[in-house]
């Protein structure tokens, strides 16, 4: 019988598959920061609010080697950029002596924690990993995965550009000023619910898949741009 433990590896009586625990920090600080740039590669992506003067990067969790980049720089005058990612060398499994032994794995989180003030650019880019986003307050949002999903909720945004190209979208969101979205996915379901929206010219479309435009116009704010996905559900309310 296995036992599973992310942080000690999975162990059974022919399945062995090592893991070692990672948990590094990294710390700047926010004056004069108005743009937050995220890459990861088989890494999740926790963004949150914090309190504190600093952003803070920690990358944690467990993953089958140490091969790993974990970088907080400030690249620009006004800009920092936040690097973590793993380098999956293998995608099958060994078998040494009748014991089977797992190729590369990680199940690696960042969590961003970015001051409670607005920022004017926000922007995450991954590849085989989820995004999270919860309380953040910028001008602009971008984020893209290429095989994970988008959650965006407590945010503040002018711009929201969001795209998938295996994975869902979920937002939820209190406007306070006129929106623009930019929103599609190819393989997955969108779900967009804003709130304190007056008006809207938001174009909803899905080529297989049910569709819902009926955003609740009882708000101060117009939403324009258009929510689509190619193979999913898309509902805007």
């Amino acid at each position: 019988m296995s036992t599973f433990n992310f942080f000690g590896g999975i162990n059974g009586n022919n399945i062995i598959i090592n893991g070692k625990k990672i948990d590094e920090t990294k710390k700047i600080s926010s004056v004069g920061v108005s743009k937050i740039s995220v890459i990861s590669n088989n890494v999740r992506v926790n963004i949150i609010e914090n309190h504190e003067s600093k952003i803070v990067a920690r990358l944690h969790g467990s993953a089958s080697s140490l091969d790993f980049r974990f970088s907080l720089s400030k690249i620009a005058a006004n800009e920092i950029q936040i690097t973590a990612e793993f380098e999956s060398m293998s995608s099958g499994v060994n078998i040494i002596n009748g014991v089977v032994i797992s190729g590369s794995f990680s199940n690696l989180e960042l969590d961003v924690c970015i001051p409670h003030t607005t920022m004017e650019i926000l922007d995450v880019q991954t590849d085989n990993s989820s995004i999270s986003i919860d309380g953040s307050d910028a001008t602009m949002i971008t984020a893209s995965s290429k095989n994970g999903s988008i959650q965006l909720k407590n945010v503040t945004f002018e711009t929201l550009s969001l795209e998938c190209k295996n994975g869902s979208i979920k937002i939820e969101s209190y406007v306070k000023s006129e929106v623009k979205l930019n929103v599609s996915t190819k393989n997955g379901s969108i779900d967009c619910m804003l709130g304190n929206i007056g008006a809207s010219t938001v174009k909803v479309s899905s080529k297989n898949g049910s569709c819902t435009n009926a955003p609740n116009l009882s708000g101060e704010y117009t939403a324009t741009g258009f929510i689509s996905s190619k193979n999913g559900s898309v509902k805007f309310y």
